[in-house]
């Protein structure tokens, strides 16, 4: 795993397109931690390029992100895409940001951050 790291730590230095580590025959399912910090599944991908857009990091929009409501859980910014049309009135659309991948959940009017409908 440590090799994993450091080959992927170069990939992302090299830049979006830089080559990555050769995949795994198999994967683990086990959840890992990036080096910073961040949780993982390790897993075999096929898509080098979806994976690599799915990681970016977003530039935040001019006057920074909006500040999400006191109830929300820590670590969920307000999302600034297309709102779902089938979310109850007073819930919440936002991006996890404690995951690798950028996540979208949803925020009940009491705090709580659910994954799908």
């Amino acid at each position: 795993p440590s090799a994993l790291r450091a080959a992927s730590r170069k990939a992302a230095a090299a830049g979006p397109r830089a080559a990555l580590p050769p995949m795994k025959k198999s994967f683990t399912g086990k959840c890992v931690r990036t080096i910073d910090g961040v949780k993982a599944m390790d897993r075999k991908f096929t898509d080098a390029d979806a994976w690599r857009a799915r990681r970016r990091k977003e530039e935040p929009p001019p006057g920074g992100w909006p500040k999400p409501p006191k109830h929300w859980p820590p670590g969920v910014r307000i999302d600034l895409g297309r709102p779902v049309q089938w979310l109850p009135k007073g819930w919440g659309q936002g991006i996890k940001t404690t995951c690798a991948a950028k996540l979208r959940c949803y925020v009940s009017p009491a705090g709580g951050c659910y994954y799908h409908k």
